[in-house]
Order: C-alpha cells, then sequence, then structure tokens
C-alpha cells in the first residue's frame, strides 16, 4: 500500500474529511492533497509523525509505506466507489439509489451523490452502512482492496427478532438464566433463524475506537462457535470486554481487545467465549 493509500484508508476509517484534518493538525491543505494525488510520495518526517500521532498508529506502519516500491502497487489517484457501489447493486438487484437507500436505511440523496461522484469521501458511518448491508469491507467498498473473485452479493433469508440490550456486566448473568434487577430494552434486528440465544450490546464510549465506534449495537450470538477475524465478547481471566479473535494455537487463544493494537495469548481454561458478533448496526442519527 503506498502512502497515499494508507494515508486515505486512514482517513476513511477515521470519518476525517480533508479539510478538517488540515484544520486539526495544523499541515497545510495543499501538502495534504499532494500527498493524496501521489504527487509527494515521501513527505517529510516531521508531517509523517504529526499523522501517526494525529491516528494513532505506529509511525513505522506510514514509514514502510513510503518505502515500498511503486512497481509493486499501482497508485490509484481516484478511488472508485462509486462504481464498487454500481457493481454491488447490480449483483443484488438493486437498481436505483432508492431503493438501496430503503434497504439499508440510509437517505437516498446520500446514495445518489456517492454514485454521481458527488461525494468522493463520506462519512465513516455511511461507508460502514454500506459495507455491512453488502457483506464487504471498507476499503473493498472504496475499491482500495479487491473483492474476492468468488464474491457474489446474495441475499440471506432473515426473520425479525427481539433480542435484549445488556452491558458487558449483566452478559454472564442473563447467559445464566439469573433474573435482572435492571430493566431491560429490546432490540429488533434481521438474522438469519438460528437457535442460539442472541442478545444485543451498545458501544458506549470510545473505548474500542477506531474498531467499533460510539453509538454501534453489536448482535451476538450466545453459541456461536468464533472464526478467526471474529468478534467476541469473552471473560479473559474473569474480565470481560470485546475482542477479535485472531488465531487458537494448541491450547492457547490469541486475541486483540478491540480498539487496541496489543496481541495477547489467552490459555483456553482462562477464556470464555460469551457471544459472537453476528451483525453491527451502525447509529444512523
Amino acid at each position: 500500500m503506498t502512502f497515499a493509500s494508507k494515508l486515505h484508508y486512514l482517513m476513511l476509517l477515521s470519518g476525517v474529511s480533508q479539510i478538517e484534518l488540515a484544520n486539526q493538525t495544523k499541515i497545510e491543505r495543499s501538502t495534504l492533497t499532494k500527498i493524496l494525488n501521489g504527487s509527494t510520495l515521501k513527505p517529510k518526517i516531521d508531517t509523517v509523525f504529526t499523522l501517526a500521532k494525529y491516528f494513532n498508529v505506529d509511525i513505522t506502519e506510514l514509514l514502510d509505506a513510503m518505502n515500498m516500491s511503486d512497481t509493486n502497487i499501482k497508485l490509484k489517484q481516484n478511488y472508485p466507489l462509486s462504481g464498487v457501489l454500481k457493481n454491488l447493486m447490480d449483483a443484488r438487484n438493486i437498481s436505483n439509489a432508492h431503493q438501496l437507500g430503503k434497504k439499508a436505511g440510509l437517505p437516498a440523496n446520500i446514495i445518489i451523490d456517492i454514485l454521481n461522484g458527488k461525494t468522493t469521501n463520506p462519512k465513516i458511518k455511511t461507508l460502514q452502512i454500506l459495507a455491512n448491508f453488502f457483506s464487504v469491507s471498507i476499503p473493498q467498498l472504496c475499491g482500495i482492496d479487491v473483492l474476492p473473485l468468488n464474491y457474489e452479493a446474495t441475499s440471506i433469508a432473515t426473520s425479525q427478532i427481539s433480542v435484549p440490550k445488556l452491558n458487558l456486566q449483566q452478559i454472564p448473568l442473563w447467559l445464566s438464566g439469573e433474573k435482572l434487577n435492571d430493566n431491560i430494552t429490546y432490540v429488533n434486528v434481521n438474522l438469519p433463524p438460528i437457535k442460539e440465544k442472541q442478545y444485543a450490546v451498545t458501544i458506549q464510549d470510545n473505548r474500542y475506537f477506531p474498531d467499533l465506534l460510539v453509538g454501534t449495537t453489536l448482535i451476538l450470538g450466545a453459541d456461536v462457535l468464533p472464526r478467526n477475524n471474529d468478534i467476541v465478547v469473552a471473560s479473559v481471566n474473569k474480565l470481560i470486554s470485546i475482542y477479535e479473535q485472531i488465531d487458537t494455537r494448541e491450547n492457547k487463544v490469541a486475541l486483540r481487545e478491540a480498539g487496541g493494537k496489543n496481541e495477547i495469548e489467552v490459555v483456553q481454561s482462562n477464556l470464555k467465549i460469551l457471544g459472537t458478533v453476528m451483525q453491527q448496526i451502525i447509529n444512523r442519527y
């Protein structure tokens, strides 16, 4: 990935525009423009340091992108979000923006602006809603990563169910069948029919950013076995949090807490998976 691609991806992930990034980092907008359009392949080190600090990434990630050979990766100056979205709509037999908006839960005018190329850097919430709807990643949606060759945007039969919204500490009590003293609210969601118990967790703060945005509601299956890269709620040494499962290694499981960078290995006897994320509902207001 080139430096321009890396910066564009970080901006998409954080939901920051070029103007906002310039204002908040005090980097000249013209400097950012030259980086993003590929005119500047190796910006000044203080610029790189400022960007790394702003996006909370290791500076070596940006330096590695600068040192990559231009012959290995073709620089994309125009990210074909509109073209990818049109292809995904065709694959799902969605004929227009109004139909997509109704199905995905987005205003039609936002989708029209994307399809017409008027909006090339939409808000991260918009991208996440579209990516979740089509079951692709944000980089794939924006044309930074390619879709799998065998990708099919086929719809899955779902049914509407009502699931309880819990906080992390309530989950083990609810799973054990104990009656909760607090008033429990319920969320209506569309999910493939399964037999496992399901519940919801809403992200209340920035602890898990940028993996999970504030206001995002996670729908979890209590007995769904996680695969690598799945997001789970787990009890690690009796402390409950939200993790990405990285790998299973003999009697240990590698995890990364959402929003963090460090990978940890946990002996399976000290780990209890309380639920696997089946769906994310992005806060749309």
